[in-house]
């Protein structure tokens, strides 16, 4: 049949399914599920295909058990090896802090995967469309989620293979039309709770009025986008492979070579670089990536600190990309942060001693002058203070209307050196410092005549030499 054909021919460009694949098919009762085991099943002699079919039961709908039961009975006709397997996919988005979308996305391919190794398969087959791809490209142009984003869904990455996506909802109802199959219905997809769902319901429909055949439209330029963007990050490796060193842990690049680049080759070195040096790209984004392209015009030694310990230093005429797990030459490395509380003594690891008082008299002229001493207005206290070094995010605010400078800034203008930042001690509330210990507080917290309690935090050696 016509959709067959084109599905095969899909499989063959992108390689999907050499001769004798064993194949674990994402199996949900849905219309696209079912058409893609029929097509699976009508290559299995011609391709000598190992097949078996998982269904995922989230737990979620009464009227699941009912797909169960429909998806086994499919299988059984079809001579294809069933496997279910049963989550509490709202306990565990809760547990983890998820959308029910996102943590039922997660569950099913980990067991897809652990049935994968457990069968001995090859690879793992899902269900996705020209409509799924449109989709998808569209929640991630919402989301400004960048290129690889708006690439959509590939044929294959990794396990996971995608032999539908060159077809349409439409090509794959018709199919099962004229097979005389017929398939589950999941009254959630009816839902706008879901995001995908009010993009299928209300956006895609307008597109395709714009311009016929938009998911189409949108699939095929996706493609074509994966494809520029396979050929770049192919150029930057290679780039790295030539170009770049690795010393010691850290990789190397030459600034003047980087520069000579395309800035969008730039940039995919750039994150290429990231990738290898990093065990976790995790909250690096854009603007991270622009503000190491920006150390080209600083003169000097420049460090730009990246979340989760990452590191990038332009040192004369190169770029070093580095992780730092621990600073084990600071004096306070590893410093436990202290939990502080009114009226209380803390003896700490280096021999300091901190003590705080909760006053309630409120005399302006005893406004302590000693840098061992400080006062602060304590209604203005949002959280438990802490004792800590930095964190990523902490400011302080500098002027009584209320402007902010973050502590990075703070101790630069301070002229406070790059190995001395890190053993800083302070005094927070969450991220905002109320005290940078030994230097200047922030002026949120200062005391005013409308001042009622007042938190006086001293820190020092034990004898304070004053009276209490």
């Amino acid at each position: 049949m016509r959709l067959e054909k084109k599905i095969r021919h899909y499989i063959e460009k992108f390689h999907l399914l050499p001769i004798g694949s064993g194949v674990v098919i994402g199996l949900s009762g849905g219309a696209d599920s079912v058409a893609l085991l029929e097509v699976l099943c009508s290559l299995q002699w011609e391709r000598d295909l190992r097949l078996a079919a998982v269904h995922v039961h989230h737990g979620i709908r009464e009227s699941a058990q009912k797909d169960v039961e429909f998806c086994r009975e499919l299988c059984m006709e079809k001579k294809v090896d069933f496997f279910c397997e049963y989550i509490d996919v709202p306990r565990m988005a809760k547990a983890q802090g998820l959308s029910e979308e996102e943590a039922g996305r997660n569950a099913r391919y980990r067991i897809f995967e652990e049935y994968r190794r457990k069968l001995q398969m090859d690879v793992i087959a899902v269900a996705h469309h020209q409509n799924d791809q449109a989709e998808t490209i569209l929640f991630q142009l919402f989301r400004g989620s960048g290129l690889r984003g708006m690439s959509g869904m590939q044929p294959k990455r990794g396990n996971i293979i995608r032999p539908l996506l060159g077809v349409s909802r439409k090509e794959i109802e018709e199919y099962l039309c004229d097979k005389q199959r017929t398939y589950v219905i999941d009254e959630t997809n009816a839902c706008d709770q879901y995001s995908r769902n009010k993009i299928r319901h209300h956006v895609l429909p307008v597109a395709e009025e714009i311009s016929f055949g938009a998911a189409g439209h949108m699939s095929q330029t996706a493609g074509q986008l994966g494809e520029v963007l396979d050929y770049m990050e192919h150029q930057a490796a290679n780039f790295l492979d030539m170009q770049g060193e690795y010393v010691d842990g850290e990789w190397r690049l030459p600034v003047e070579a980087l520069q000579q680049e395309h800035i969008a080759l730039q940039k995919m070195i750039v994150t290429e670089a990231l990738a290898r040096s990093f065990k976790s790209r995790k909250d690096i984004t854009e603007k991270h990536i622009d503000h190491v392209l920006q150390l080209f015009d600083k003169d000097g030694e420049k460090t730009i600190h990246l979340p989760n310990g990452g590191v990038v230093v332009k040192r004369y005429f190169q770029l070093i990309f580095k992780q730092i797990i621990e600073n084990n030459e600071s004096d306070f490395s590893g410093f436990c942060k202290i939990k502080i509380e009114p009226d209380h003594s803390y003896f700490l690891e280096n021999g300091m001693f901190l003590e705080t008082k909760l006053l309630f008299e409120n005399n302006l002229e005893n406004v302590p002058k000693n840098d061992c001493i400080k006062w602060f207005d304590y209604d203005k206290i949002i959280t438990t203070l802490s004792l800590r070094t930095r964190e990523q995010g902490d400011f302080l605010v500098i002027r009584d209307d209320g402007a902010r400078k973050s502590l990075q800034d703070y101790l630069v203008n301070e002229k406070v050196p790059k190995s001395e930042r890190d053993k800083q001690l302070l005094i927070a509330d969450g991220n905002h410092i109320l005290w940078v210990i030994g230097k200047r507080i922030s002026a949120h917290y200062k005391v005013t005549e409308h001042t009622k309690r007042i938190l006086e935090v001293y820190i020092g050696g034990k004898n304070r030499g004053r009276k209490n």
